[in-house]
């Protein structure tokens, strides 16, 4: 076990990752054209894998100050690689997440510019994939194929399994209806879903108490375990009584241990909302998703009144625009909804009413559309409407994150003070006992 845990392992693990790299360079050269060939991935990742877990155990071996010698320092070494490989891939998962995004927006934003223009779609997502060589520019590259094979722009879309955020799908979706592309990317599509970043800034928020939280509990238990039974026994083979502030930490910690079963279902369910925030800010949580569905349903009903004030200025008839959403929209959920708005409104229902029954839209928001239908401004109240409603959200969602954040901060400022009493006053009591 030392052998396999020893630095010559480690050293060979980042040769043999730094090799592997090596031969895909020498194999495949600097060519900057994406390529989906599944060797050169493998390769890729499996280099980067063993340099990784080379480092890492580096870091565990500081913790051991050294090659573990026996089974029980194994057995820690290893949970600790566990856990330090675990977190490094979930940051690199959150940072490649966000970087995914941002480079998928950008492309939204290239075919917007070029359909304002009337330059070839295909043209643009070609030039965007060659300039890299990872799996998004493969993706670009096979939405250029799919264009210049004459699909149109939802299908390629969806064919080349591109990620683009919801408003650029929406947009894609409606304007290539409508035969009005490039307004409706400027006008639907924004540049940064503003609600989007809110939400993943809580769950950067949660993300660090979560952590936080993690390292207190591990450095808890290596205590509790290791270095209270050490002052027991001092304590007793010199005659003196633990501190009231170290029994007490001691009284909680066993009762933590009795009755943890109660605990569970509170932390499985921090887990369950950890996982759905982390799969929510690396963008692989699917867009009906009941948790999040209600978080964005405010940005839902933006992109509608988005899309029935570019309706408004082309002067076309909103029963038309509202069915054409409850076809397009890529929410099961809000298609569900403008469906059932459609049927009223073909009955004779408001358009407003419609919206504002089926929770579209809110009540505020179907007065102050109704005054504006009557003043003649629609359009523009459409669009500040949108805005509004979503600034609104944002700043609820702000306020209740500026009060629980800190209060949390505090509450594990405390459990650290805490911990900190009870654990160092026997240092003094022993120095006092002795002297």
């Amino acid at each position: 076990m030392d052998q396999a845990l020893g630095p010559m392992s480690i050293f060979g693990s980042v040769i043999l990752g730094i090799a592997l790299l090596w031969s895909v360079r020498l194999a495949y050269g600097n060519g900057r054209e994406p390529s989906d060939d599944t060797l050169r991935l493998v390769l890729t990742i499996g280099g980067w894998t063993l340099i990784h877990l080379a480092v890492i155990s580096i870091v565990a071996q500081v913790f051991f100050l050294g090659t573990p010698r026996n089974a029980g320092d194994v057995v820690g070494f290893m949970f600790i690689v566990i856990i330090m490989s675990g977190l490094t891939m979930t940051v690199f998962a959150m940072v490649v997440g966000r970087y995914r995004v941002l480079e998928w927006r950008s492309l939204m934003w290239s075919l917007s510019a070029a359909a304002e223009r009337e330059i070839p779609l295909e043209q643009i997502a070609r030039a965007f994939a060659c300039e890299r060589t990872d799996e998004i520019g493969l993706r670009a590259l096979r939405l250029a194929n799919y264009l210049v094979g004459g699909t149109p722009l939802p299908d390629a879309l969806d064919l080349a399994k591109t990620a683009l955020p919801l408003d650029g799908i929406l947009a894609a979706r409606y304007g290539t209806e409508m035969g009005n592309l490039g307004p409706a990317i400027a006008r639907i599509a924004k540049r940064q879903s503003e609600l989007d970043q809110v939400i993943r800034s809580v769950f950067e928020k949660v993300f660090y108490l979560f952590l936080v939280g993690n390292v207190m509990a591990m450095i808890i238990s290596f205590m509790m375990l290791k270095i209270t039974p050490v002052f027991a026994k001092m304590f007793d083979e010199f005659g003196l009584e633990l501190p009231m502030q170290t029994l007490l930490v001691i009284y909680v910690s066993d009762a933590l241990v009795q009755y943890f079963v109660f605990l569970l279902p509170l932390f499985l369910l921090a887990a369950i909302f950890f996982l759905i925030g982390w799969l929510y800010y690396v963008g692989w949580l699917p867009k009906d998703f009941p948790v999040v569905n209600w978080l964005t349903r405010r940005h839902d009903g933006a992109l509608v009144m988005r899309t029935l004030g570019l309706a408004a200025e082309e002067e076309r008839p909103f029963f038309n625009v509202v069915a054409t959403l409850a076809r397009l929209y890529p929410k099961r959920s809000v298609r569900v909804a403008l469906n059932r708005a459609s049927h009223a409104i073909d009955g004779g229902e408001p358009w407003t009413e419609a919206l504002r029954r089926t929770r579209i839209i809110g009540a505020a928001d179907a007065k102050v559309l109704e005054a504006a239908e009557r003043a003649g401004n629609l359009a523009w109240a459409l669009q500040e409407m949108a805005d509004s409603s979503v600034r609104r959200w944002i700043f609820r969602l702000r306020m209740v994150v500026s009060v629980v954040f800190p209060l949390a901060v505090v509450v594990l400022g405390g459990i650290v003070g805490f911990l900190v009493i009870g654990l160092f006053i026997p240092l003094i009591a022993l120095i006092q006992g002795l002297s």
